[in-house]
């Protein structure tokens, strides 16, 4: 996965390679209505209403937001925000699914992160998401 800074904001970025993982059975783990999958791999209680505009809260309400775009296979949008950030200020997190033969990538990209905050939510993805829904999961992926 590439990090990078541009014009105060940090942007994520690259392709994650999932084999033999559909985008279907990636977006139902991260955006499944059977929360007990999401509670699963964070390991906390979760709360999402799974529409545009509809609110989520993760580990425990660490995390917060709400969707700005939910389309089916193929992509996600949020706002979303640590719970010690600055009232009212979110990042947009954008995770853009790509389904190939054999395996699926994801592209997450998030911007507006304070850069002060950059190193813990780099961080944050990769061992309370990605490192967690593949022991959880038992995926088969290149994460990192």
């Amino acid at each position: 996965m590439r990090y990078g800074k541009r014009k105060n904001s940090v942007v994520f970025g690259g392709g994650q390679r999932s084999s033999g993982v559909t985008g279907g059975q990636t977006l139902k783990i991260l955006l499944t209505q059977y929360l007990k999958r999401v509670e699963a791999f964070t390991r906390s209680p979760v709360s999402m209403e799974l529409e545009p505009g509809g609110k989520f809260v993760l580990l425990g309400g660490i995390i917060t937001g709400t969707y700005v775009k939910l389309e089916r296979n193929k992509q996600i949008v949020q706002k979303w925000r640590f719970k010690s950030w600055p009232e009212e200020h979110y990042s947009t997190v954008t995770m853009v699914f790509e389904q190939k033969p054999d395996h699926t990538v994801l592209k997450l990209k998030q911007t507006g992160v304070p850069s002060s905050d950059f190193e813990r939510t780099r961080q944050g993805w990769k061992d309370h998401f990605w490192n967690r829904m593949k022991v959880t999961f038992g995926l088969s992926a290149s994460l990192f």
